[in-house]
């Protein structure tokens, strides 16, 4: 429909899309990989900034009677994991059998993976962001986020989910953590405009290189694994073995696409122009969070949590001192106010 209403106003269609389609020609790029801990908050908001994916493995083992993994956790960690495992795999398996979908891969004629949306699934696979910390932590001054879903796809090995190279038609960026199995992700960057690379800063789209579009990236995700992925990037995933089960959330902050050209949304045939408009839309958060990183100097290195650390001070204090400051000079001047009317009533009477 975005496409048609172009060439009705005159736009060539070859200006705001690629003359070839996404497909599997040449070598593709590997997505990016980190560990939990080695991916805080402004380092990811950088991939989120740019759109461009990125894969963080969380600590914990592959499966439930595993007792080692890459990184220190708490048994409560490992509990909560454990247990969203657990939940989403019955919420799943209740949502297969009531739709009377294949229950085992012995026999399974299916050629695409379930997904569940139900209120059951979204319950099953709640989660807050500090779940994915220290990715999702960021410097006080900057909003909060809260994650939205998850949708819950189960399927076998072989097994694909939805048409090959398609868009999810949302304005948020997206994590998808898997909870079992292998899965190949195939990712094609936007038709309409370009993407920059990951700078040492936050840099604008005029001085930076960029990704053309369908640029192709693969990855493979394995229990434990996460992958992030911005509105708007084409992508096909496939099951390579056993059974696989992910969930996949949308979250609502940072924003996307922060250090994409001016208007980039207008160059998309899929109609995310509604995505950058309103108060929460696109184009006023990306500059409501470019203020603040520009008022408070914060860069990729800036570290997380609740307080942002300027000159060495927490700001927070900072800020409780100059109220404390200005509480007492006020204090003073009303106490100066009263002797001076007190004095001045004296000397009337």
């Amino acid at each position: 429909d975005m496409a048609r209403r172009r060439c009705a106003l005159g736009t060539r269609v070859s200006d705001t899309f690629p003359r070839t389609m996404a497909n599997h020609d040449g070598e593709a790029r590997a997505v990016d990989r980190y560990t939990l801990s080695d991916l805080p908050g402004m380092k990811f908001y950088q991939y989120v900034y740019s759109t461009l994916p990125v894969v963080f493995t969380l600590p914990f083992p592959a499966n439930e009677d595993e007792n080692e993994s890459s990184e220190a956790v708490s048994e409560d960690q490992q509990k909560r994991w454990n247990q969203l495992r657990r939940n989403l795999r019955n919420a799943s398996f209740d949502h297969r059998s009531h739709r009377e979908l294949c229950m085992t891969e012995e026999g399974c004629s299916m050629k695409y993976a379930d997904v569940c949306y139900s209120e059951s699934c979204r319950k099953a696979g709640h989660i807050s962001p500090g779940f994915l910390a220290p990715v999702f932590e960021f410097p006080g001054p900057l909003p909060k986020t809260y994650f939205m879903g998850p949708g819950v796809f189960t399927g076998f090995e072989g097994h694909k989910f939805g048409a090959a190279n398609h868009i999810d038609s949302l304005c948020q960026g997206q994590v998808s953590i898997q909870y079992e199995g292998t899965k190949k992700w195939t990712l094609w960057s936007p038709s309409g405009w370009e993407v920059p690379e990951i700078q040492d800063h936050f840099a604008s789209a005029s001085n930076t290189t960029m990704i053309t579009a369908h640029t192709r990236f693969e990855t493979i995700l394995r229990a434990g694994e996460v992958l992030f992925f911005a509105p708007g990037w084409l992508h096909e995933t496939e099951i390579l073995e056993g059974s696989s089960l992910s969930a996949t959330y949308s979250f609502s902050n940072p924003p996307v696409g922060g250090g994409l050209a001016k208007d980039h949304h207008a160059n998309s045939p899929y109609g995310y122009d509604n995505c950058a408009q309103g108060p929460d839309g696109w184009t006023a958060a990306n500059g409501l969070w470019r203020k603040i990183i520009e008022d408070f100097d914060l860069s990729p290195d800036t570290p997380g949590g609740a307080l942002f650390i300027e000159r060495g001070v927490p700001r927070r204090a900072t800020i409780n001192k100059k109220r404390k400051k200005k509480k007492r000079k006020s204090r003073a001047k009303k106490k100066s106010r009263s002797s001076s009317a007190s004095v001045k009533s004296a000397q009337d009477e």
